[in-house]
């Protein structure tokens, strides 16, 4: 199972980390699993590169942890906004493969 873990504090997204593994299919051929990643590195990438707001991305074996610096533009936010809602809608759609939770701090 992919796990997706929100952190949001006073209403605005902080950070994010994604870990597991769908096993949907075989590796190579699972669509959930490529569906989760291709929006995970799009957003590492959208916040680090684009935006540059000097975001921590921690990735590991089966985990990729993003976490924004304190003053961060609310743009770098937004992209983990929209992460959420995308891996929302997947777990809707793939409810056996894919668990979205969120942690409030404050």
């Amino acid at each position: 199972m992919i796990r997706a873990v929100f952190h949001k504090a006073r209403g605005r997204y902080t950070g994010a980390a994604v870990s597991g593994h769908a096993c949907y299919d075989d590796a190579g051929r699972d669509i959930v699993c490529a569906a989760v990643t291709s929006a995970v590195q799009l957003t590492c990438n959208g916040v680090t590169e684009v935006l540059k707001c000097g975001a921590d991305v921690e990735a590991t074996a089966d985990t990729v942890r993003i976490t924004l610096p304190p003053k961060a533009d609310d743009s770098a936010s937004r992209f983990i906004e929209a992460l959420h809602v995308h891996l929302d809608i997947l777990a809707h759609d793939y409810a056996d493969f894919i668990e979205v939770s969120v942690h409030k701090n404050g």
